[in-house]
């Protein structure tokens, strides 16, 4: 899969070429399979060359053009093979009451001055300016990349559009001969150049893996629908139970 890398993300967390990631190299090389320890897990979110999802949506604020604060990054849209379109924001409101969800499309949204201190995305809207836009149920990938939209649950994505809160937390699945049977959960997948490549799995205490458990995001490795909570992968048990432990100098 060939993804181009969305700026505003990455370097929203400060974790890009210059960002402020302690680890600084190109990145930790994963096998086609891969267990990681917590800390490789750590060591791989810290790469300057990847990115989490699961920490994009936890961690990321909104400002206005101003500069002030003005929501928080709640989702992410992405596209039918996993690349970036748009970032979805509360706005407004007060203690989780009155809020407004909208999608800002990537290429609308800025990095802040790190200089300033702020850790998020600059969005050319301001709070009073979200009650001018037309809630919308039925979003297709134009819309999602061309104009902010406000969000009138539930939201239907059309196009092969999906959030990235419908893969994180799905169970894993593997094919045995009486049908498929769980795994772990998706804990998280991993951006790169702009697109989905990875997905971290934790895997449930039947596997007997104490470690994280990588898989390619791929359409020979995972079957998957935003509409299902499960997440197939093509690999056998034996597979998943053999993968190598990744290696971090790599």
């Amino acid at each position: 899969m060939t993804w181009r890398c969305v700026p505003l993300i990455w370097l929203a967390l400060g974790l890009c070429s210059s960002g402020m990631g302690p680890a600084q190299g190109q990145g930790m090389a994963l096998p086609e399979v891969a267990r990681l320890t917590e800390d490789q897990y750590g060591l791989l979110l810290r790469s300057r060359d990847v990115q989490s999802a699961r920490e994009m949506i936890e961690q990321n604020l909104v400002y206005g053009g101003d500069g002030e604060e003005i929501g928080d990054v709640t989702d992410l849209f992405l596209g039918p093979t996993g690349e970036m379109l748009a970032v979805v924001a509360e706005i407004g409101g007060l203690w989780g009451i009155g809020e407004t969800d909208v999608s800002i499309p990537s290429k609308l949204a800025t990095l802040n001055n790190p200089a300033d201190g702020l850790r998020g995305v600059l969005v050319p809207v301001e709070e009073d300016e979200v009650e001018e836009l037309i809630p919308e149920r039925s979003l297709s990938l134009e819309d999602i990349t061309t104009d902010i939209r406000e969000l009138e649950e539930p939201i239907r994505l059309e196009g092969g559009a999906w959030r990235a809160t419908g893969l994180i937390g799905d169970i894993a699945r593997y094919e045995a001969p009486d049908g498929y049977r769980e795994f772990g959960i998706v804990l998280d997948f991993i951006i790169e150049d702009g697109g989905a490549v990875t997905v971290v799995l934790q895997p449930g205490l039947a596997s007997r893996i104490p470690d994280l458990l990588s898989v390619p995001f791929e359409s020979n490795a995972v079957s998957w629908s935003p509409d299902e909570p499960f997440l197939d992968l093509s690999y056998s048990f034996e597979e998943l139970m053999a993968a190598p432990t990744a290696d971090p100098n790599d």
